[in-house]
């Protein structure tokens, strides 16, 4: 049985690589460590161990957010979840989670956030007629 899920997190710096055949893989690291709100400091801070999890973007995927995404981006990922082990370089073993197949969208900044200005966008009472030069989207 498969794991389906969605996460929301920050992003490590995306790794650009290709295969021996020439296909283009994006490698992503997505911080999504759950936060809490101290009520004492009344600051965020982190509610457990850090939580990484891992995604590949491939072909076109990669291609296309391989210019976007950046380090410090928040994205949206949605994919099956997977657990992976490896071997570290001191020869220990080693477990990760990982998006496979995974799907991401990139979360706005908030200075990227606008809202529509429709009060120059629409006519106002007594300016019938009158519309602006521009459309509004």
């Amino acid at each position: 049985m498969t794991c389906e899920t969605t996460i929301e997190g920050t992003i490590s710096e995306p790794t650009i690589r290709y295969t021996q055949t020439g296909k283009t893989l994006l490698e992503l690291g997505i911080a999504c460590t759950p936060r809490r709100k101290n009520k004492n400091t009344n600051q965020w801070e982190d509610d457990g161990a850090p939580l990484w999890i891992n995604a590949t973007l491939w072909d076109d995927d990669a291609d296309r957010y391989g210019d976007l995404l950046h380090k410090g981006d928040r994205i949206i990922a949605t994919g099956t979840l997977a657990r992976e082990e490896f071997t570290r370089n001191d020869g220990s073993k080693g477990e990760k989670l990982l998006l496979r197949f995974p799907k991401i969208a990139i979360v706005p900044k908030k200075h990227d956030q606008q809202t529509p200005n429709t009060q120059a966008a629409y006519p106002t009472q007594g300016q019938q007629g009158q519309f602006p030069d521009t459309p509004p989207f």
